[in-house]
């Protein structure tokens, strides 16, 4: 009998491939400011390699090019991975619990918006930190964090009713089932960061800092708050930096 682990891979698999090409047009998050946040919070190691890890349609791996000698992008869907037009992006279709790469591979590792998709983390964590160089860097970025849910989950829900993800990636691909998308967005009520902290360091990661801010979500947003870091209760994104 499939587990709910591989359920949730499966689901992820299977909306990410009907969605395709249409993700980012769908998601609408995607702008030349979020672009530039991310270039700075990646670094540049113009001899060195960067993976993302649950790459979707390549917005972290466009903004490494140049920046890194070589990038990688891993994802479940071939779908969404066939999609991606930037040359230089080596494409890799595969689990991010078994990665097909060498131990200490990578100068940077990188999950942007792509922990709340996965049903747990140890294995991921352990993987990470496998291909990581020593002194790499895990950056990770765009999950909603299970404190800020918590403190407002009534608005939250009152705000998912209203302007409904599902309706807008369905008016691009009328075909998506609900349960995929329910199930792919595993972590929809925030990813547990006290449990993902104390996972990065038993793996081994010695430098593990969290910060909490509102910075990529809409233009107003980003003009209120900007890229300000606050309490996990009062922002509800998490970056995650941790040094192997």
């Amino acid at each position: 009998m499939i587990g709910q682990a591989e359920r949730v891979k499966e689901a992820n698999k299977c909306f990410y491939n009907k969605i395709g090409d249409k993700y980012e047009q769908s998601d609408g998050r995607r702008s030349e400011g979020l672009a530039g946040y991310v270039r700075a919070e990646i670094g540049s190691n113009k001899r060195g390699s960067l993976l993302d890890l649950g790459c979707g349609s390549g917005f972290v791996c466009r903004n490494a090019l140049g920046l890194y000698e070589r990038v990688y992008g891993l994802d479940i869907s071939h779908k969404i991975l066939h999609d991606i037009d930037s040359e230089g992006i080596l494409r890799i279709n595969g689990d991010l619990d078994h990665l097909p790469f060498r131990a200490e591979s990578f100068d940077c590792v990188v999950t942007f918006a792509t922990l709340h998709h996965c049903y747990g983390f140890e294995g991921l964590f352990k993987e990470i930190y496998r291909v990581l160089k020593r002194g790499g860097l895990y950056y990770s970025d765009h999950d909603m964090n299970d404190q800020f849910y918590t403190r407002y989950k009534t608005l939250l829900r009152l705000y998912r009713s209203v302007f409904n993800p599902l309706r807008r990636y369905r008016r691009q691909c009328p075909s998506l089932q609900e349960v995929e998308y329910h199930l792919s967005e595993y972590h929809s009520k925030g990813i547990p960061t006290h449990e993902i902290r104390s996972l990065l360091e038993a793996v081994g990661f010695s430098k593990v800092s969290m910060t909490f801010h509102w910075y990529g979500l809409n233009p107003l947003t980003d003009m209120f708050w900007g890229k300000r870091e606050m309490g996990p209760t009062s922002a509800p994104l998490v970056k995650i930096r941790a040094i192997k």
